[in-house]
């Protein structure tokens, strides 16, 4: 009995195909952005990000499990250094 290899499949030569929306192209639209990504914008590492949310420096919004940063709040805080 033959193994059964996973297919392949193309939407032609030089075509992507993707899922739903790419995250790059909503970025605009979101309102929030996880401390990973506010982390990027404000040029500091993960760690640092999620240390300065704990002491009330970045704030956040806690839904569940996660945290999430408001562009606006990001950019007052951006605003106010």
């Amino acid at each position: 009995m033959r193994s059964r290899r996973p297919r392949k499949y193309s939407a032609g030569k030089n075509c992507t195909l993707t899922v739903g929306p790419v995250i790059e192209d909503r970025q605009e639209q979101r309102l929030t952005i996880s401390v990973e990504e506010a982390a990027t914008v404000l040029g500091i590492s993960q760690t640092f990000a999620y240390e300065a949310v704990a002491y009330g420096e970045i704030p956040c919004i806690r839904i569940g499990r996660r945290i999430l940063v408001t562009r606006i709040a990001l950019n007052r805080l951006m605003e106010s250094a």
